[in-house]
């Protein structure tokens, strides 16, 4: 199968991206071991952290939210950008509710974890 090269440019940039991301998380986890070296500033750290969770939880929403909105245009854009026959464009944004209603689900399901809140 030959690649073409701007299936290479985005196999590029999402690598990156993917680098970008395992470089933040390990300077995370390097600030969060040199903290623990005392309790008083894993206390801060963890109380600004509940303090984000909140905000981040508005943004998460906020952000599947402008999806579930823009989806014609997201779809538009990124079927010309892969090369999506007009018949494969028009299925996608037929999908938009099935979509959002799969990202509803594993929100509440995974990230919000509301069953094992409400069974445990």
């Amino acid at each position: 199968m030959v690649i073409k090269k701007g299936k290479s440019y985005y196999l590029k940039k999402s690598l990156l991206w993917l680098l970008g991301i395992s470089l933040g998380l390990i300077a995370v986890l390097i600030l969060l071991v040199i903290a623990g070296k005392t309790h008083e500033q894993v206390a801060s750290i963890v109380e600004a952290v509940g303090s984000f969770e909140s905000v981040a939880r508005f943004i998460r929403w906020g952000v599947l939210g402008a999806i579930v909105m823009f989806w014609d245009q997201i779809v538009d854009y990124a079927g010309k950008a892969k090369g999506f026959s007009d018949e494969q464009i028009l299925r996608a944004k037929t999908m938009r509710w099935r979509v959002a209603a799969f990202i509803i689900a594993f929100e509440l399901i995974v990230v919000e974890a509301v069953p094992a809140q409400l069974l445990g």
